[in-house]
């Protein structure tokens, strides 16, 4: 697919988008599949349960940013960000922008480097939640 049709399609979903659209930011290794940088990790059911909750919040009308360090720029690896967004194709997990900001809130805020979102799935964070709740709620 040329660059040009990449920036179209963008367009059209941005258009397809309801203002004030929510938005959810999932990180891609560790969190998607297991983590094995720069290749593509397996997954197991926890990372299916995750890839299910994301469908079906976009179903709902949430936006799906993949808001990942992968990155086309990357000189050692520079196909690691188009291998992830494949994978998310072939896992069936649609993803509307990558590491960037929807048009509303690069217009309201600038550019930045921090995508807005209402959620954000990463494992670093369910990581900390798992812990909490294994080491807090003992019955």
């Amino acid at each position: 697919m040329r660059f040009s049709d990449l920036i179209l399609l963008k367009i059209i979903k941005e258009k397809k988008m309801k203002k004030g659209n929510k938005t959810i930011c999932v990180d891609f290794d560790g969190t998607l599949c297991c983590e094995n940088f720069p290749k593509i990790g397996k997954r197991y059911f926890i990372h299916k349960i995750i890839g299910k909750y994301i469908k079906h919040l976009h179903e709902k009308g949430w936006s799906v940013v993949l808001f990942t360090l992968r990155d086309e720029k990357n000189e050692k690896y520079p196909f690691i960000l188009k291998e992830a967004i494949e994978a998310c194709e072939k896992w069936n997990i649609p993803i509307d922008r990558v590491n960037e900001n929807s048009y509303e809130a690069t217009k309201k805020y600038g550019y930045a480097r921090k995508i807005k979102g209402d959620i954000y799935l990463d494992d670093r964070n369910f990581g900390l939640l798992g812990w909490i709740l294994r080491r807090y709620n003992k019955t």
